[in-house]
């Protein structure tokens, strides 16, 4: 997508979401996933303090997995046993991470939902890491190529001008609304819109 520098260093917002002097409470799902760990060995020292992290493990299995979950920084593994406690903690820091080729889809939305309709008593940021794949079958448009070899028109030949070359046109976020996933990531784009519908939430 064009317009969206991706810069090696991840961003995270100012002041305002610090829980505490020194602190911020983050939700990673499934810490013990490929971009999970990746997210925690990035996040746990953001802003040059030491964050606090908690987060799931994959189908809630701890067994074997407790010291390598200490030693990425994670102070506390969430259980999804208990639902209420567990969207309590999820909507209890200041930022939260799901990416979608570890997590459950009913459990992504579920916490979407909620938090949707939750009271905020804090600034909240939630980040959704999704896939290209929500864009794959979207309807190409086709600018001329620049330079000379690309100008439309060109010599006439038997009366009828020949067609400039062209290339397909980068898609933006100004093309949101036109995207067309491939079939198996229909649910995908579906939690994509979800969450985009929590813009207008104060507090996130």
């Amino acid at each position: 997508l064009k317009g969206r520098s991706l810069d090696p260093q991840i961003y995270l917002p100012p002041s305002p979401f610090l829980r505490s002097a020194g602190t911020m409470r983050i939700f990673i799902n499934n810490v013990d996933g490929f971009v999970g760990k990746a997210l925690c060995s990035d996040l746990r020292g953001a802003l040059a303090q030491e964050n606090r992290l908690l987060g799931t493990v994959t189908c809630d299995d701890t067994d074997g997995k407790t010291e390598m979950v200490q030693q990425m920084g994670v102070k506390r593994v969430v259980s999804r046993g208990d639902q209420e406690q567990y969207l309590k903690d999820v909507l209890s820091c200041s930022l939260i991470v799901f990416d979608l080729h570890s997590a459950d889809i009913q459990d992504v939305e579920s916490v979407i939902k909620h938090l949707k309709v939750a009271p905020l008593d804090h600034e909240t940021t939630f980040v959704l890491i999704s896939s290209v794949n929500v864009w794959a079958r979207t309807r190409k448009q086709y600018v001329p190529l620049d330079g000379e070899d690309g100008e439309a028109g060109g010599d006439e030949e038997d009366g009828e001008a020949k067609e400039g070359k062209t290339r397909p046109q980068e898609l933006t976020d100004a093309d949101l609304e036109r995207r067309i996933p491939s079939p198996a990531f229909e649910s995908w784009k579906y939690l994509e819109t979800l969450v985009l519908s929590l813009s207008s939430k104060e507090k996130l």
